[in-house]
């Protein structure tokens, strides 16, 4: 008899790990992300390179389409730390993104892709907008999410990030030459997220 009753334990145990995988919804999430990148400046033929540390966060609202797609759109704030120079930078984007899921078991990994409006922030002076500067972000990546209940998911992440800046006009008085500038980011994030 206790084995029997041990038994319905774990059939429920799993069946509550496994219910949020199958079921349609919309989601609010939270991601903590660390890293490393590159970023290039582009310039008369030259290319310059700067390597920093950063640190991440986003939060996200999606909708869950069915037990294998998902859409997600997110807000994300990056803190650089350059290696060469003291000093934060800080990156923010808008992200627009598509994850194809894996399995409908307790486990189960994941693919995601899309693009993003980035703002280089406290950059206006470089402009001659005096806006900060603007830029088209790209990221792909892969993940696996942990369902704790029906209303909870834990995720665990990996994506890679490159984002293209707006050139920017560099003038001497005789000529103008365009900057252009570009990051990457490899980022390894951990997060959670609430169904509903």
């Amino acid at each position: 008899m206790r084995k029997l009753s041990i038994f319905a334990a774990v059939a429920a145990l799993s069946t509550s790990l496994t219910t949020s995988a199958n079921e349609s919804g919309f989601y609010l999430g939270l991601n903590l992300g660390f890293g490393g990148g590159t970023e290039v400046a582009d310039f008369s033929d030259e290319e310059v390179e700067g390597d920093y540390d950063f640190t991440a966060t986003k939060v996200a609202f999606g909708y869950i389409a069915d037990d294998r797609i998902r859409f997600e759109g997110s807000l994300s704030t990056y803190k650089l730390d350059f290696d060469d120079f003291d000093g934060e930078d800080k990156i923010s984007s808008f992200d627009i993104d598509g994850y194809l899921t894996l399995g409908s078991d307790k486990i189960r990994p994941y693919f995601m892709g899309g693009f993003g409006l980035a703002t280089y922030q406290d950059t206006a002076d470089f402009t001659e907008e005096d806006e900060d500067l603007s830029g088209i972000s790209f990221q792909v990546g892969a993940g696996v999410v942990f369902p704790i209940n029906d209303s909870v998911e834990l995720d665990a992440s990996y994506r890679i990030r490159v984002i293209a800046w707006q050139a920017i006009e560099v003038s001497n008085g005789f000529y103008s030459e365009d900057l252009n500038l570009s990051n990457t980011f490899s980022e390894f994030g951990i997060g959670a997220k609430y169904i509903f």
